[in-house]
């Protein structure tokens, strides 16, 4: 694509992220905002790629020292020994930037996978398949070693009004801002991504529950987690995802899609 049809392409969505903050309205009980509270809860996080624990759970982590990140170091389509190093380089330097505990998946995950009373992982309903799989793998583990911690979603990139179980970690303005400065100054490999989407996300998720703007959580006990994933395999969302991967970028019709998939999952 040429820098002018690039430029083109960045300023019509900007101007559509931009509407549809604007024009978003949802009437809200004021008496109860879902907040999320894990403090004080041995907790886990397994991350497919880095940065995704920044995007997905950035403030959450910033409130909640106590959660330990276990890094899958999943690389997408540019599975180098390169590209690796660079992602871990950044990984862990974001870590130790925000005095964040982490650890590489190997066997040595299992015994704090077992000590963990809540696992914070990617929707299921998310076009990134590395995302997905973490559910697919954490299931195995819970089967082989008769496991039941709480399960809690956080999100990436998949826009989605939901609000089933959903529990919200709040954001003012300045926070917001913080988050994905962070971003750009740490994730320099990454700067081709579209941060202002990833903000506009969390400013629609803070305008469901009145706030400036939130990441959002679905929470789920261990045996709804369970028939959640089997009700996900006994569909077949493929066509759903590539739709969704290939219109990333709208935001409307990326929440139709995803929400349509929650309803079937959910139950």
């Amino acid at each position: 694509m040429r820098i002018v049809d690039k430029t083109v392409y960045y300023i019509r969505w900007r101007l559509s992220w931009i509407n549809t903050l604007r024009n978003f309205r949802r009437d809200i009980n004021k008496d109860f905002i879902p907040k999320l509270d894990i403090a004080n809860k041995k907790a886990v996080a397994f991350i497919p790629h880095a940065d995704d624990e920044l995007i997905g759970l950035g403030t959450l982590l910033s409130s909640n020292k106590s959660i330990e990140l276990i890094y899958f170091g999943y690389l997408g389509t540019n599975n180098t020994d390169e590209n690796y190093n660079i992602r871990m380089a950044e990984f862990s330097k974001y870590c130790s930037f925000s005095n964040i505990k982490y650890s590489i998946y190997d066997a040595s995950s299992i015994k704090k996978i077992k000590e963990a009373k809540i696992i914070l992982l990617p929707s299921l309903v998310d076009w990134h398949e590395e995302h997905r799989k973490l559910n697919f793998l954490l299931k195995d583990i819970c089967s082989a070693y008769e496991l039941h911690p709480q399960i809690i979603w956080y999100n990436i990139s998949v826009y989605c009004s939901i609000l089933d179980k959903a529990k919200y970690v709040f954001q003012g303005h300045k926070e917001q801002r913080k988050k994905f400065r962070d971003f750009k100054k740490i994730y320099v490999s990454q700067n081709s991504l579209p941060v202002l989407r990833f903000m506009i996300k969390e400013r629609l998720y803070g305008k469901e529950v009145n706030m400036y703007s939130a990441e959002k959580f679905l929470c789920f006990k261990f045996d709804e987690w369970i028939r959640v994933i089997d009700r996900f395999e006994s569909n077949h969302f493929d066509d759903d995802f590539i739709e969704i991967k290939k219109y990333i970028n709208d935001l409307q019709r990326v929440d139709k899609i995803s929400r349509r998939i929650y309803s079937l999952i959910l139950g």
